[in-house]
């Protein structure tokens, strides 16, 4: 199980590379080109699932770039407490 530290360290690495000037545009790019705003359909449900797959992997790099609310962080040290009393 990752521990609520990496899951933090990872989280700001995320934050840190698309907090710069070049990274917020590589993340717009990202967007762009990846339906984050726009439409996945198709009539091929293939093509829907290809998009969609896409299309999480930079709904995922967003999510890491938010602040975790404090009841997560506080179920993640609870978690990782658990875990390491076993």
């Amino acid at each position: 199980m990752i521990s609520e530290e990496e899951i933090l360290n990872s989280r700001a690495k995320y934050k840190a590379a698309f907090s710069t000037e070049d990274g917020f545009a590589v993340l717009e790019d990202l967007k762009r080109r990846f339906h984050v705003h726009g439409t996945t359909f198709s009539t091929d449900p293939h093509e829907i699932a290809y998009n969609e797959g896409q299309r999480t992997v930079i709904l995922f790099i967003l999510a890491q770039m938010e602040d975790l609310p404090k009841e997560i962080s506080q179920q993640l040290k609870q978690l990782s407490e658990e875990t390491f009393d076993e």
